[in-house]
């Protein structure tokens, strides 16, 4: 039988010493890697490395190269990718992995950060917090209090923060 095809959503790490995500790829098969911020915008590529018997192809949405398509052209190949993108100083490394049992049909890899197309978004009147109070709405909209220090966390990506106060 084919693999097993899967559409997947990967948060991609770009701290040092955590381990890349791996995009399970099947010769004979087609996996398109759809590159995102944190947003959901699309965040364009500037360039591609890749190592290993694959045939990559960077394809455009309107204006915007954000999608590669990526194809063994083995079926016992290995290798990894390289990608810098526009406005990013960390390159973002991906290991393609090619499985006989499952292969991403598409992965959307999402960077923890806004991109160049990325809106913020914006806190508008109206909004409350039931559970909590001000300091605790601040610190969720992104303002942090006089008097909070930021605690130092690990086993988690750069989006994710902790405050001591009070």
């Amino acid at each position: 039988p084919g693999p097993k095809p899967e559409i997947s959503v990967q948060n991609i790490p770009l701290d040092p010493g955590v381990a890349p995500v791996s995009v399970k790829v099947s010769y004979g098969h087609i996996t398109t890697i759809n590159i995102l911020d944190s947003t959901g915008a699309p965040w364009p590529i500037d360039d591609i490395a890749w190592a290993g018997d694959f045939e990559i192809i960077e394809t455009t949405a309107g204006a915007i190269a954000n999608i590669i398509r990526v194809t063994p052209q083995s079926e016992y190949t290995a290798g990894n990718m390289s990608i810098k993108l526009q406005g990013l100083q960390t390159p973002v490394i991906l290991v393609l992995d090619t499985s006989r049992d499952l292969v991403h049909y598409r992965i959307d890899a999402v960077i923890p950060e806004i991109g160049p197309f990325g809106k913020s978004p914006i806190i508008q009147g109206g909004i409350s917090i039931t559970a909590g109070d001000q300091q605790l709405t601040s610190i969720l909209e992104g303002v942090i209090p006089p008097g909070a220090s930021r605690m130092k966390v690990s086993g988690v990506d750069t989006r994710t923060s902790a405050y001591s106060y009070n």
